[in-house]
């Protein structure tokens, strides 16, 4: 990773979508920009879309993925989690 790169910080808020998780992890991974960071927000879920979300995060240990279970949330609140929270590095 050149240092010039911006970091990219991608969030993801998410409801029940367990079967998305995976094949998104790997879109992220094929990316030819190598300096971005996930962070998903996750409401309370139904199915088991917090079990695939950390197994992507032991997946992949070299691919920066944060993960927050807030609870039951609207989307905006959700997203906003990770912007309210002081966590964020990125430039964008």
């Amino acid at each position: 990773m050149a240092s010039s790169e911006k970091e990219i910080d991608i969030l993801v808020p998410v409801y029940n979508r367990a079967s998305y998780v995976a094949p998104f992890i790997d879109l992220i991974k094929v990316q030819t920009y190598k300096n971005l960071k996930v962070y998903f927000a996750c409401g309370e879920s139904r199915d088991n879309t917090d079990q695939e979300i950390q197994q992507a995060i032991k997946a992949n240990p070299s691919l920066p993925i944060f993960y927050a279970q807030i609870g039951r949330s609207s989307i905006g609140k959700l997203r906003n989690y990770w912007l309210d929270s002081g966590k964020l590095e990125g430039e964008y």
